[in-house]
């Protein structure tokens, strides 16, 4: 009797102490779990080696988080931001598709030629979020009314009409138009804010500017060959269709369309037209779909 007794008590005294174990290790597991796990990367404009403020990825969850990815830490990375590294969010709030930012005066602590550059960081990075269309800048509860350190007036509210490395091609301010076209380099991509005066459509804009033989930075280089042709196009608020001629095949691999043709051609018609599907089309057979959603 004293046997089972003390064979009993082994048994309890064991299970006890692998209970132990297993509730004293899980939430540590758990809390390792939770703070470890991938956060989904996302779209970020920063600056690169040669001065153009381009589209990237990387990991945040808030804007508190974009924003620190956005600062002038000089950490040596292959990109860097802008904002100086010690302005701080005061506050920020996002309603009906606005953003609106409170920094503190640190944010004025910057080069005037680096300036616009900064704003282009911020407003493309912020409006890359799903549930932000436009932005409203403040500087210690003031609003911003001119580029930091410049003479250069600034909407109340900013959006992607500001536009990104403009280039100017007038000969008049009159009558002016402008678009934005993506061009890939290596694993990033480097949109350009194109303003003259043609007249031309704004998609043929776009399709020649990336087939284009005549780039005009060496740091650029044309994604689609010029014999490539749009046949024509449909589009409404939410959905483009595009037709291409037989060329385009060249750039289709295991039935979809190459990657760096599909991302370059969406967000180029994406910042124009505000679209945020695209269906790509040869000779109106389906080929592949690609939407803000996938990006």
């Amino acid at each position: 009797m004293i046997r089972i007794f003390s064979f009993r008590k082994i048994i309890i005294t064991t299970l006890f102490l692998i209970l132990s174990i297993i509730l004293y290790n899980y939430p540590s597991d758990l809390e390792k779990h939770i703070s470890y796990q991938d956060i989904a990367k996302r779209n970020i404009y920063l600056i690169d080696m040669n001065d153009y403020v381009v589209m990237t990825k990387d990991s945040y969850n808030s804007i508190l988080d974009l924003i620190t990815l956005l600062k002038d830490n000089n950490d040596g990375e292959r990109f860097k931001g802008l904002i100086p590294s010690n302005t701080k969010v005061l506050s920020y709030e996002i309603n009906n598709g606005i953003l609106n930012i409170d920094f503190s005066n640190d944010i004025m602590d910057i080069e005037s030629d680096k300036s616009i550059l900064m704003l282009e960081s911020i407003i493309y990075s912020c409006t890359s979020l799903e549930n932000i269309d436009k932005i409203a800048i403040f500087v210690e509860g003031n609003h911003l009314d001119y580029v930091p350190n410049t003479n250069i007036k600034l909407d109340y509210y900013l959006d992607r009409n500001f536009g990104i490395n403009t280039i100017y091609n007038i000969d008049s301010i009159n009558n002016t138009s402008s678009v934005t076209v993506y061009y890939s380099k290596d694993d990033y991509f480097i949109p350009i804010t194109l303003v003259s005066n043609d007249s031309s459509d704004k998609m043929s804009i776009i399709i020649n500017s990336l087939s284009s033989n005549k780039v005009f930075d060496s740091n650029l280089s044309n994604q689609i060959s010029n014999n490539v042709k749009l046949l024509n196009y449909d589009y409404d608020e939410e959905v483009i269709d595009l037709n291409f001629d037989d060329c385009l095949f060249d750039y289709v691999l295991d039935g979809t369309l190459k990657e760096e043709v599909k991302y370059t051609l969406f967000y180029s018609i994406y910042d124009t037209f505000g679209v945020k599907n695209v269906t790509f089309r040869i000779n109106n057979e389906y080929i592949d779909n690609f939407g803000l959603a996938n990006s």
